[in-house]
């Protein structure tokens, strides 16, 4: 799977980077997302440029809000169902897929596109 990440402080321009990483799988009160649309805010792009009050681990995925399909439960999750469209936050949201908590989670209705939901 794709993921944006960035290895080293600086312009998102220059240090996001596409790699490939294994695919995510959930914990306990977690599921996986495949992302289809995802804001772009400030507080990320100043977070991979090393400017924002949180600062991550390195190397760090991108991205902090999406929407997407949920695509497997982690174990307790009855809030949420495999194939639901959902939004919500999520550090290293830029990607193909990634790791949320369910209860951070919101159902996206259908009268709502990606693009409008994200």
């Amino acid at each position: 799977m794709r993921a944006l990440i960035h290895r080293q402080f600086g312009s998102p321009a220059h240090e996001l980077h596409v790699e490939e990483v294994p695919d995510p799988v959930a914990g306990p009160g977690e599921v996986v997302v495949r992302m289809t649309a995802s804001a772009i805010h400030n507080h990320d792009l100043l977070t991979v440029s090393g400017d924002y009050g949180f600062t991550p681990s390195l190397p760090a995925r991108a991205g902090t809000e999406a929407t997407g399909v949920v695509e497997s439960l982690g174990e307790g999750v009855t809030n949420l169902a495999v194939g639901q469209r959902v939004a919500g936050g999520a550090f290293g949201a830029w990607s193909e897929k990634f790791v949320a908590r369910a209860a951070g989670l919101v159902p996206v209705p259908d009268v709502l596109d990606d693009d409008t939901a994200a």
